[in-house]
């Protein structure tokens, strides 16, 4: 889902400063993202070179992974129940711009949350278990499934251990992205739920 097209009219906007603290926070990421705001801005490493071509795949996988850090820290930080209702509310503010996007949002909220709260494991050849980055897991997901990539289900290839490799190495590329706009993100929202005391 590319959510930053739907979010155009916010461009220049701010949330309701009137709206209780609850809601205010819970609508504040789709502002910030809309108007590329910290910690929206910070959707790359700075040392990171990407194809221009890749460049709407990598800001869609930074926009999932960090709307997903913010689920994560209102989880971890406050509590489940808050953090679902955080995820009802953008819901039905999301549908109100776009019917049936909150439920794409939510869906992909919860299909990013599995990588990021599931830690997945291999065993290396010599017989050691080696934990496999839920960056890196994202990364692939995105280079094989969003409709921008070139990669999309068709030319990425396969190592011989099954795993898909990309030219360029792209998925490690977009990894190491994507664990820096988690951490920007996860800092971000951490201290926003935190003045919400």
């Amino acid at each position: 889902m590319n959510l930053l097209q739907y979010l155009e009219p916010l461009i220049g906007r701010t949330a309701p400063a009137d709206a209780p603290a609850e809601p205010r926070y819970a609508l504040a990421p789709f502002f910030l993202l809309a108007n590329r705001r910290p910690p929206f801005d910070a959707w790359r490493r700075p040392e990171s070179r990407i194809q221009p071509s890749l460049e709407p795949v990598w800001r869609a996988a930074a926009a999932g992974c960090q709307l997903c850090a913010c689920h994560a820290v209102n989880a971890v930080t406050v509590g489940s129940g808050f953090a679902e209702r955080i995820l009802a509310s953008q819901v039905r503010f999301l549908d109100q711009l776009q019917t049936g996007l909150g439920a794409q949002h939510e869906a992909e909220i919860r299909r990013l949350y599995e990588f990021a709260s599931r830690p997945l494991e291999t065993l290396t050849r010599d017989g050691r278990r080696l934990e496999i980055p839920s960056e890196w897991r994202m990364a692939v997901d995105f280079l094989l499934n969003c409709p921008e990539s070139p990669y999309r289900n068709e030319d990425a290839g396969v190592s011989s251990t099954g795993a898909p490799t990309f030219p360029d190495e792209a998925d490690v590329a977009l990894a190491l992205d994507l664990e820096h706009a988690w951490q920007a993100a996860s800092e971000h929202f951490g201290a926003l739920v935190q003045a919400l005391g």
